[in-house]
């Protein structure tokens, strides 16, 4: 059940940009890509989980620099 209600928000945040497309295409989508993670190995999910979660942490440190940029600005 979680995973079809985030499809559907996935796909209702990315149609904010992309306005004449469908909703139904984007969750399809997110299934396909959701779908090939879990077909990989275990060594193969694992280095993806890897670098998305370095990826993580390398946004949130630019937020929080952002962040205390923009507030020194005021």
């Amino acid at each position: 059940m979680t995973v079809a209600a985030e499809r559907i928000a996935g796909a209702i945040i990315i149609k904010y940009w992309f306005l004449g497309t469908s909703p139904s295409l984007w969750a399809m989508l997110f299934l396909a890509i959701l779908l090939a993670l879990n077909l990989f190995t275990v060594k193969g999910f694992g280095e993806v989980e890897f670098w998305f979660a370095g990826i993580k942490v390398i946004v949130t440190i630019l937020f929080l620099i952002t962040g205390v940029l923009m507030s020194g600005m005021e």
